[in-house]
Formats: structure tokens, C-alpha cells, sequence
């Protein structure tokens, strides 16, 4: 059953009277708000009160007039408590959301406004229920819930809008009170207090039969319209009392403010005029001043620029005024020191001076001195900064030009300037140096204090008349010291002329080449003579056999060259070091030279080659060559009792050539060719003996030169592709005449000489430094080889091929990696190939074979010893090498059976080589007999024309294939 509600009816004139009271208590609150933002720190919070009490009683006021307009069917009171506690609510209320607006310990503006608009909003909404329930109706009022909530949206939106219009009003510096946004504010104030109360009313139902349950106690409808009455006209009357004076009150300040402000603008007026005229002053001050004047603000811009600055840099006063000190006129190398230098700038700093240089206009640097004042603002920060700089470019000009002229004086040749008749007037340190006299010591004295007696007057008078001439003169002179030597200087003397052409003074500069000129002697001597023996060199040798070749071309006269080398010099050399050999070569000379007449020429060509020339011996060439022969053995005796070299007693031999000329055809070219020749000869001969030179020696000679010049030839033929070398394989054979490894040979199919024996072209290539490229071919090809055999090796019982390899190949420092190298791009297994060397290899000093064995065989590569007990057979390299194979010479394997002491040989070594774990080859096995002997004493492998030959590649595979076991 629905439920019965009292009809609501509101008094016109009432709800007019409640609107008016909540739009006059709201403009009063906004005032004394107001009044607090205006700068009224003292009176603050007593403002603050007063607009709480306008703000709050007068909500309550139109609140209780509302509902004094509000006409219900039964009568109705107001119990006091509740009301009087529902004004306490509206003006606390107040108070908090103003003190909210105008506090500072929010962090922003919108905060304040949002806490401000909930403590408003939430403060009417409960001063209002409380108000309402202060009627203690029975049955106890009901609300609409919709209106209830539109009652409190229209609370807290109207407070927040009309709290923002208070906000933006008190943010205005001019104090009007009646101001648009002041009005506007309280009338939104006022609506939205009105707005919710209404809205409030509207959400409340009475109950048809409901009554008020303090009737008799409460606070009737006619004494509250006086309390409400009195309250206002009160509060009002006191408002706008309290107004008027502080309004009153504000003028007289805003009088005496006016009138302050008068004097102060005439007092600043004045000091303008005065500020202004000395501004002008300072000005053209500024301008006229010599100086550089640049005003820059702590920012670097430049904002003063005077005419001297300007004159200076090229730029004018528009060109650079705004900018920054570094963007036109400082260099660019010196931009960040500048700017690093700006920022060095301290607040107690008041001046500090510096140097640098400026861009001008034109491109040119200058150089200026600044020194730069700081003017500080009332608060001590750095306002401006005068930089007053002086333009020193010519002056550091002059500086080093002074310090150059300085130092040119101060150089290691002597000066001395003299007047115009040749009295001293100074000297540097150098002539003190050199001279041993000090500058007190010479001035005023003439520069023949200096004068050695070498000289005569005559060359002194050309001298001066060169001067007088030419204005200078240079030349060798010799002058005598302090302390008496005379010694020899390079001497400048030059006129210094007045603007009239007229002597003023002479420089005179010079230098003790006592040195050079002994430099020179020693040049010249060492042009001719050999430096550390001192015998004549190659070339005053052979100006001597000239000479005597031209002398004795008609007569006939036999002459005779002796070419000498000493035999092992090098390891003597190696073994003791080059020092003792240059010493030991110095005795051998002295040796030579006592042992010859002084008409022999002994000369050193070099290293350990001497050369001598017999130059007149007899007529025929039997007794001539009997005289050369004769000495040529005393020496060669001689030599036998050793020579003394520091503590060391030294045996030493030599190899001759001898070749001996009529001087009628032969040059000096030839008649050397043939000495060394003759000496090659001597030396191939075993050493220490000599060879005279003959014709068939010549033929030998040549042939071998001819063959070497087609080996070089042919060799740097090889990456052409049109090598006429080639390799051929000797197979090795175990007992059961099964194919274990071959041999690579190279050989030599030449066009001018057919096919050459290896053991021609092989020595020939080594004595010409050609084997490495040689060997390095063989190395190449039996790679190639392999790689397209390579498939045999896993059907045969071939297991490797051996390569030999020389001491020159041993002895390069990249053998090892060039090795690894080819290798690599043949793909091929470093186990696959055995290398091969002699004995005679360990004999070279510049090797170290366990340094490089031990290396290779970390690679994998494996190594054979062939020629075993044909060299010095040191055993100790069988024991500290990683040898796999020893190979038995083949002079060894041609004394069997026969030759007792060859099969003791071979069966000592297979005995040894089996204990030492050793592979054991046989070479030149050429017989049946030899055969059977090896196999039976054990040796591993044989190799030999009795089994093959040396055989081509394709032969080689011919035969692989045969020993291999396909499936």
C-alpha cells in the first residue's frame, strides 16, 4: 500500500529572502578571503574567521529561511542542539575550505581546489540533513535517492565551480572588491548553496500523518525567523562595518603608496637624466679609447663591441653583436679552450688577465692581451663581463724576431762583430769556446790577436779587397788560439752598411774544422786502403795493375796477380766472433806483408780475399812462375806455425790462384778473373795449396758459367710451365721385393746442354744460391704427384715417398711454414714424405737442428739421414734428433762381399740402427750378392739398379699398380 506524503508549498517572498541571504554571505566570505591574499599577513587568520562566520551562517541562514518558506499541513520545530550544531558544521566548513585554497602545503593549485571543493560541498550537505533532521519528525523523514544525489552533485559542482571563480579573483593584483569575478563567484556560491538546499527539500518525503516530536521543547517557527533575523543583520551590519574601514583604511595606504611612488619616479627620473649622461659620457669614452673594449654577458654574447675592436677584428659593431665571443672570433683549434676558460669564471673573481688570439674578418690571427673585469649583480652573480684587450701581434713579432736574433747569435759557430776598422766589439759563448778567450779578453782588441803566422800579408790583402768588393769573403784560414794551437776554421766576414752606403761594422762567423779536415784525411784514406788492415783496396789495386799493365805492354815484363783466400774463415768468424776474425786478420796481413818486397801491392778485395801483384818478375815465363811458386810455398809454410791472435794460437790455411801475364793482352778485369778462378780451382782441390791458371782451367771455367746462366734461366722458367725439369722415382724394396717408399730425383733436360748429370747442375745451383728454388720445386711436384696417386697408397705397401733437402733449404727460417703451406693447398699428410739430408748439413753453424727437426716433427713430418759414415758421423744427433731412417752409402754397399772392412761398416750401422729403433735403407745395391747379404744381416730396405732404375711418374704408377692389392 503506497504511502501518504504531505503536500509541499514554499513562501515566494521566503525562498527570494533565502536566495538574497546566501548571495550576501557569500560575497562577504569571497572579501575577507580576499583580504588575506591581498599581502594582509598580520590579520590572516582573523580574516580567515570572518569569512568561516559569513560563509557558514549565512548557508545556515538561507538554510532555515528555506525551510521557514516551506508550508506543511502540520506544524513542525527545530530541536536546538541539532541546529545549533548544524551552524557549527556550515561555518567549520567554511574555515576549512578556505584554509584548504590558501594554504601552502599542497603541492599544486588543483589539489587545493579539489580538497577545497570536498570540505565545502561535504560541510552544506551535512549542516543541511542535520538542519532537516533537526525537525525530529515522526515518522522520520524519507528521501528521494535520486534527488539525494542530485542534491550533493549540485553541493560539490557548484563549490568547485564557484571555489575556481574565487581562485581566479584572488589571483588579480588589483584589489577592487565589487569586482566581476567577486559577484560572479558569490552569485555561484550562493546558487549552489540555494541549488542543494532546494534539491535537498525536494528529495524529502513527510509522512501524511507523520508530526514533530519536540513541538513543545523546540525552537518554534517564529522564534527561529528572529534568531535568524538577528543573526544576519548582525553579521552583516558588522561585515560591511569591517569592510568599509579596511577599505578606508587601504586607500589612506594606497594614498600614501601613490605619493611615494611620485617621489620615488622623480628621484629615479633624476638619477636616469644623470645615468644617462654619463652613459653617453662613458660612450664616447668607449669609442675614442685605442683599446679593445668587448662586453659580454655570463652567457659569452657579446653586447658591447667598440670601434677599436672593430678596426681590429674587420667586423662591424651589427656583424657580431648578439653573438657568442667564439662563434666568429676565436680560432677554431682554440673554440673549447675558450669556452672551458669562460666557464673557469668564479663569482668572487673581480678580474684576471690572459692572452690569446682573434679570427679577424679577413682570416688573419691577432694577438691581444686582454684584461677582463666582472660586474656582479645585487646578488652577487656575474652581470657582465669587460674584457679591454691591447692588440700585441707586432709586439711578439718583434719579441722573436729579438729572441731568433738571439739565437742565431748563440749558435754553435763563432761570431764576432767588430767596428769599421776591425776592433772587436763582441762575441758569442762559441768564439769563447773555440778560441779559449773570453769577451773581456778580446774587446777592443783587432782580430789579428788571432793571427797564426801561416798567412802572409799578400793573402790578407786579397782578402779585404774581396771584402771591399763584395761586401763578403769566405774561405779556409788557419788562426791560433789562446793557448797557442793553431788550427784551421772555415771563415765568413761580411760588411754591415748605414743608410748612406758607409761600413759601420764587420760579422765575421766561423768554425773549427779541425775535425772535418781529419774526417776528410780519413775519407780519403779509406778510399784507397782498406780500414781495418790497412792495405790498399780494390780499388787502388787495380790502379796499380793498370799502370803497370800500361807500362809493361811494350816491354813485355812479366807481372803476376795472387789471389788468396783464407780456408774456413767463416767458422772462425761464427765460433769466435767477428771482432777475433777482424784481429786475425790483421796478423795474416802483417804476415803477408813482411814476407813480401816493398814492390809488391798486397790488398785486401773484401771479407777474407787478398789480392797481391808481383809487378816486375822475369822475362820468361818459366822463371817467372818458378819466382810466384817459390814465395807463393814460403807463405803457405809459413802459415803451418799458426798465428797469435790475443790468447789464442790459430792454425789457419788458405787457397791460391795464381795467374801470370806478359801484360801484352790481358786486363785487369782478366788477369783477376783468372787469379780467382786458379783459387776456385785450388780450393775444390782440398784446400790449402795453390793452382796456377791455364787455358783448359779457363775453358772449365766458363763452361760452368755458361751452364749456370741456363740453370737460372731455366729455373725462373718453372711457373711458366715450361720447366725442363722433371722427377723420376728409385723404388726401395723390402727382402720380399714389396715396394715401401721410393726416392724423388730431380733431373735436367736443358736445351743447350742436353740432360745434365745431378752432379753437376745440383753443386752449381747450390754455389749460386738456386738450390732452394730447385729444391723447392722437387717439393712441389712430388706433392702434385701424391695427390693423384693418392688413392694407391691405401692398395699397396707403398708408404712414403723421400725428398732430400739441402743446407741452404735447412738453414731458411721459413722452411717450416712454406713446408706447412704446400702441404695444405696439395692436401696432402705430412707422413706420407720422408726428407732426406746429410751429415754435412750439421757442419753450418747457422743451423740448429734440434730447434727445427723438433718443429717439423711436431707437424708430423719424418726424417731420413742419408750418406750415414761418409761425414763427421757425430752419433750424439742419432740419439737427440727424431730421425726415422739412416741410409748405408753407397761406397760402402760396393765393397760387399768382397771388402772386409765395408761389411763390417754396414753391419756395425744395421746392428746400431736396429737398436736405436732406426729404418735401415741400403743405397746402389747393383748385385745379387749384395743382396742376399743385406737382407740376411737384416736391413730393412734396398735400393739399387738391381731392382729399378730410376724410373718416370707414369713408369712409377705402372709399377705401383702391380705391388697393390685391389679387392
Amino acid at each position: 500500500m503506497p504511502i501518504l506524503t504531505l503536500d509541499k508549498e514554499y513562501d515566494v517572498y521566503l525562498v527570494l529572502g533565502s536566495l538574497l541571504i546566501s548571495f550576501l554571505t557569500s560575497f562577504l566570505a569571497i572579501a575577507f578571503a580576499s583580504f588575506i591574499v591581498w599581502h594582509k599577513k598580520n590579520t590572516s587568520n582573523w580574516w580567515l574567521m570572518g569569512a568561516s562566520v559569513n560563509m557558514g551562517l549565512g548557508v545556515w541562514a538561507m538554510h532555515f529561511v528555506g525551510m521557514l518558506a516551506l508550508h506543511l499541513d502540520v506544524p513542525f520545530a527545530f530541536e536546538p542542539i541539532r541546529t545549533i550544531i548544524s551552524a557549527l558544521i556550515a561555518v567549520l566548513a567554511s574555515y576549512g575550505a578556505f584554509w584548504v585554497l590558501l594554504s601552502e602545503d599542497f603541492n599544486t593549485k588543483k589539489q587545493r581546489q579539489l580538497y577545497g571543493t570536498f570540505v565545502l560541498g561535504s560541510g552544506v550537505a551535512a549542516m543541511h540533513y542535520l538542519g532537516m533532521d533537526a525537525m525530529q519528525m515522526f515518522p522520520k523523514i524519507q528521501y528521494d535517492t535520486a534527488l539525494l544525489l542530485l542534491s550533493l552533485i549540485i553541493a560539490y559542482s557548484a563549490s568547485y565551480i564557484g571555489l575556481s571563480l574565487f581562485i581566479k579573483a584572488s589571483n588579480k593584483i588589483s584589489h577592487h572588491l565589487f569586482s566581476k569575478e567577486n559577484l560572479v563567484s558569490s552569485l555561484v556560491i550562493g546558487l549552489a548553496v540555494s541549488g542543494m538546499h532546494y534539491s535537498g527539500m525536494a528529495a524529502a518525503q513527510f509522512n501524511y500523518n507523520s508530526y514533530c516530536t519536540v513541538l513543545e521543547q523546540g525552537v518554534g517557527a517564529g522564534s527561529l525567523s528572529i534568531m535568524v533575523v538577528i543573526a544576519i543583520v548582525v553579521m552583516l551590519l558588522v561585515s560591511f562595518l569591517l569592510i568599509a574601514y579596511e577599505q578606508y583604511a587601504e586607500a589612506q595606504e594606497n594614498e600614501q603608496n601613490r605619493l611615494m611612488l611620485q617621489m620615488v619616479t622623480m628621484e629615479v627620473e633624476k638619477r636616469a637624466n644623470e645615468l644617462q649622461q654619463q652613459t653617453s659620457m662613458n660612450q664616447r669614452l668607449l669609442e675614442t679609447m685605442d683599446a679593445i673594449v668587448v662586453v659580454l654577458n655570463p652567457h659569452g654574447v657579446i653586447e658591447q663591441f667598440n670601434l677599436a675592436a672593430q678596426k681590429i677584428t674587420g667586423y662591424d659593431f651589427k656583424e657580431v653583436v648578439g653573438s657568442k665571443l667564439w662563434d666568429k672570433l676565436i680560432p677554431e683549434a682554440d673554440i673549447e679552450k675558450s669556452k672551458l676558460a669562460f666557464k673557469g669564471f668564479t663569482l668572487d673573481e673581480q678580474s684576471n688577465k690572459h692572452q690569446n688570439q682573434l679570427l679577424t674578418k679577413q682570416g688573419s690571427l691577432v694577438a691581444i692581451d686582454w684584461h677582463n673585469s666582472i660586474l656582479h649583480d645585487k646578488h652577487g652573480n656575474i652581470e657582465f663581463i669587460i674584457a679591454t684587450g691591447i692588440d700585441i701581434t707586432q709586439r711578439l713579432k718583434d719579441q722573436e724576431a729579438l729572441r731568433l736574433s738571439s739565437v742565431a747569435f748563440e749558435t754553435q759557430e763563432a761570431v764576432v762583430v767588430t767596428d769599421n776598422q776591425g776592433v772587436i766589439l763582441r762575441i758569442n759563448k762559441a768564439f769563447q769556446a773555440i778560441t779559449g778567450y773570453s769577451e773581456s779578453e778580446v774587446v777592443g782588441l783587432r782580430m789579428s790577436v788571432l793571427k797564426s803566422g801561416k798567412h802572409s800579408d799578400v793573402f790578407y790583402k786579397k782578402l779585404w779587397k774581396t771584402v771591399a768588393e763584395n761586401g763578403c769573403w769566405q774561405g779556409e784560414i788557419w788562426n791560433r788560439k789562446k793557448n797557442g794551437d793553431i788550427f784551421p776554421e772555415w771563415l765568413r766576414i761580411t760588411q754591415v752598411l748605414d743608410n748612406n752606403q758607409n761600413v759601420t761594422n764587420y760579422i765575421g762567423s766561423f768554425s773549427d774544422i779541425t775535425q772535418r779536415k781529419k774526417i776528410e784525411d780519413e775519407l780519403q784514406f779509406l778510399a784507397f786502403y782498406d780500414a781495418i788492415t790497412e792495405l790498399p783496396n780494390r780499388r787502388l789495386f787495380n790502379d796499380r795493375l793498370e799502370q803497370n799493365l800500361q807500362c809493361h805492354k811494350k816491354e813485355h815484363h812479366h807481372l803476376a796477380v795472387v789471389f788468396i783466400d783464407l780456408d774456413n774463415f767463416k767458422q772462425i768468424n761464427d765460433t769466435f766472433g767477428h771482432a777475433f776474425g777482424d784481429k786475425l786478420l790483421v796478423q795474416f796481413s802483417q804476415l803477408i806483408k813482411n814476407m813480401m818486397s816493398d814492390s809488391v801491392t798486397v790488398s785486401r778485395f773484401g771479407g777474407d780475399e787478398f789480392v797481391m801483384l808481383f809487378p816486375e818478375l822475369a822475362d820468361k815465363i818459366e822463371a817467372a812462375i818458378f819466382q810466384v811458386e817459390n814465395i807463393v810455398k814460403l807463405l803457405l809454410e809459413e802459415l803451418t806455425k799458426g798465428l797469435a791472435v790475443d790468447e789464442h794460437h790459430v792454425h789457419v790455411s788458405c787457397s791460391i790462384g795464381i795467374a801470370v801475364s806478359d801484360s801484352s793482352n790481358d786486363s785487369v778485369s782478366s788477369l783477376l778473373m783468372q787469379a780467382d778462378s786458379a783459387m776456385y780451382q785450388a780450393k775444390s782441390m782440398g784446400k790449402n795449396t795453390f793452382r796456377f791458371y791455364t787455358d783448359s782451367l779457363g775453358e772449365s771455367m766458363a763452361e760452368r758459367f755458361k751452364m749456370e746462366v741456363a740453370l737460372r734461366h731455366d729455373l725462373y722458367q718453372v711457373d711458366s710451365g715450361e720447366s725442363p725439369f722433371f722427377v723420376v722415382y728409385q723404388p726401395q724394396y723390402n727382402r720380399d721385393m714389396q715396394m715401401i717408399g721410393a726416392e724423388a730425383l730431380v733431373r735436367w733436360n736443358s736445351k743447350e746442354f742436353g740432360l745434365v748429370s745431378p752432379f753437376y747442375f745440383i753443386t752449381i745451383a747450390e754455389e749460386s744460391e738456386l738450390i732452394d728454388k730447385l729444391g723447392m720445386f722437387v717439393v712441389e711436384q712430388v706433392l702434385n704427384d701424391i695427390n693423384h696417386m693418392d688413392a694407391l697408397f691405401s692398395y699397396s705397401t707403398l708408404k712414403h715417398i723421400s725428398i732430400n733437402l739441402s743446407i741452404k733449404q735447412l738453414t731458411n727460417p721459413n722452411l717450416t711454414s712454406r713446408l706447412l703451406s704446400l702441404f695444405q693447398e696439395n692436401k696432402v699428410a705430412p707422413n706420407k714424405v720422408r726428407f732426406e739430408f746429410t751429415e754435412s748439413a750439421f757442419l753450418d753453424n747457422a743451423l740448429d737442428p734440434k730447434a727445427l727437426f723438433a718443429e717439423m716433427s711436431e707437424i708430423g713430418f719424418t726424417f731420413a739421414l742419408d750418406d750415414f759414415g761418409t761425414g763427421f758421423s757425430s752419433l750424439s744427433y742419432l740419439k737427440d734428433l727424431p730421425i726415422s731412417e739412416l741410409k748405408i752409402d753407397k761406397s760402402f754397399v760396393d765393397g760387399i762381399p768382397a771388402d772386409e772392412s765395408d761389411m763390417t761398416i754396414c753391419s756395425a750401422t744395421i746392428s746400431m740402427a736396429k737398436k736405436l729403433g732406426l729404418e735401415l735403407v741400403a743405397e746402389g745395391v747393383e748385385t745379387q750378392e749384395q743382396f742376399d747379404w743385406l737382407v740376411s744381416h737384416d736391413c730393412d730396405l734396398l735400393q739399387g739398379y738391381l731392382m729399378s732404375k730410376p724410373i718416370s711418374y707414369e713408369e712409377f704408377i705402372a709399377v705401383l699398380k702391380e705391388n697393390s692389392f685391389y679387392d
